[in-house]
């Protein structure tokens, strides 16, 4: 995996030095390290455009070499610079966190030539207001929402690189890779699914949600993992209220492509059956979720007779899953009645247990991801395909309450029953009854003999 990612992102960098050598290098030497790559004249000429933007569409170069070389800063290294003291007015360009309010965007294209050398076509200029000021935010990707909404107040924030100071010819700019959003409460001009609200009370940046449905049906990545774990502590964080109620979900409709796109950050109810509880350890997580460990519940849902179809890499006949397919949760703490199958006297004793229980699971879903397992690879098939679900309530039901419920509908049909055979009798004897009564009234109003239907026969004399 990390092979991989390397040879991505230098494959990346590779084809942008190459595609414009202009664009890539600079015989200015660099005037800041936390930048790499951007010069001063690069600054300038982005400082230029900055003051004059009102008054032309033209969009230089360097203003998407700055942005493209902000975007190659991992968050880690930003959060190292963010930490660092700074003098009371320290040189541009410098590393700054802001939070405020999103008043206004503006899309600006790249020209075609130039986005043919990034992994970008447009950039977005937003206006915000941060402790009363006014100032420009120059980033690569906003929430979908802000793009259509009519009016736009909504609270925000960013971490990046202060390029101008605020002057009377213009407002400061930050620029960015993406902007962060927190709504507090609904908006009706802005469609937002209920469960997006919650996370963001919770502390998430709804402003990633772009990116994991970007990776829906993808495995996890590095490039990801700020929002997964980010979106796995505000799932932990969410209160146990009484007014949040999980939508019930059939573990099939998370399969499908565009109900899982729409599910999304969704606060949903599912029912499983547990196969495997893990412990996942790394003292890198100590900085993304406060602590060095989650779990991993591998479970799995019942398909109610669906089939579930993937295709192998290699062509021939899809890879069928019948009667359930598996499905991950991912938790920062287990339930009690799951964690004291794994500790004892409050010290993890079982880092893997395998464990078979049915249970109802409240959380929110993160999205499809994909990742190797071995019936899949023996069956010539690249990945499995299975909903990630950031689990928040797990309950578990009672041993034999499958069978005892079973049991109560067997004796409720066999009631039923005998309920509509004593009234088909009832009904049948009275309607034996009433048949009788019919007949006799119609035989007496009838004629000994039937008269016959030839006139020119006399009917039989009658007495």
């Amino acid at each position: 995996m990390k092979t991989r990612t390397v040879a991505l992102t230098l494959l990346m960098v590779l084809s942008f030095v190459g595609a414009d050598p202009g664009l890539a290098q600079s015989n200015d030497p660099a005037i800041d390290s936390t930048i790499p790559g951007v010069t001063e004249a690069d600054l300038q000429a982005v400082r230029q455009w900055w003051i004059a933007q009102s008054e032309t569409s033209a969009v230089p170069t360097e203003a998407a070499r700055v942005m493209w070389r902000i975007g190659r800063i991992g968050d880690r290294q930003l959060s190292e610079l963010l930490e660092k003291p700074s003098s009371p007015a320290p040189n541009l360009p410098h590393a700054v966190a802001v939070q405020g309010e999103a008043v206004a965007v503006q899309k600006i294209p790249i020209p075609p030539r130039l986005a043919e050398s990034l992994d970008f076509d447009t950039m977005w200029l937003v206006n915000v207001v941060v402790e009363d000021e006014e100032m420009g935010l120059l980033c690569q990707q906003i929430p979908s929402q802000w793009k259509t909404a009519k009016t736009l107040r909504q609270p925000m924030g960013a971490r990046g690189f202060l390029i101008a100071s605020p002057s009377q010819a213009a407002p400061g700019l930050l620029v960015c890779g993406h902007v962060q959003w927190f709504p507090t409460e609904s908006d009706p001009d802005m469609s937002m699914p209920a469960g997006w609200l919650m996370l963001s009370q919770a502390g998430f940046n709804v402003g990633q949600m772009g990116l994991i449905q970007q990776r829906n049906r993808s495995a996890l990545s590095a490039a990801e993992s700020t929002a997964f774990y980010d979106f796995l502590k505000a799932a932990a964080a969410v209160p146990d209220d009484a007014t949040h109620v999980p939508e019930s979900i059939r573990p099939q409709v998370l399969l499908s492509t565009a109900e899982s796109q729409k599910l999304i950050g969704q606060f949903i109810r599912v029912r499983l059956e547990t196969a495997r509880i893990q412990q996942i350890v790394a003292p890198s997580l100590m900085s993304q979720i406060g602590q060095d460990h989650y779990w991993e519940i591998d479970a799995f849902g019942d398909l109610d007779n669906a089939e579930v179809r993937i295709q192998p890499k290699e062509g021939g006949d899809p890879i069928t899953f019948g009667n359930r397919y598996p499905v991950t949760l991912a938790m920062l703490e287990l339930p009690p009645f799951l964690n004291e199958l794994v500790s004892q006297d409050g010290r993890v004793t079982k880092a893997m247990l395998m464990h078979k229980a049915m249970i109802d699971v409240d959380g929110f879903f993160y999205r499809l991801w994909t990742y190797e397992t071995d019936f899949v690879s023996s069956k010539g098939g690249d990945r499995q395909i299975g909903p990630l679900i950031a689990a928040t309530a797990i309950k578990m039901k009672p041993p034999g309450s499958a069978k005892a419920s079973l049991a109560r509908i067997g004796w409720l049909i066999a009631i039923l029953f005998l309920g509509g055979l004593l009234a088909t009798i009832a009904y049948l004897t009275k309607a034996a009854r009433a048949d009788r009564q019919s007949r006799a009234k119609r035989n007496r109003s009838l004629p000994d003999v039937i008269p016959s239907l030839d006139d020119s026969k006399p009917s039989a004399p009658t007495g």
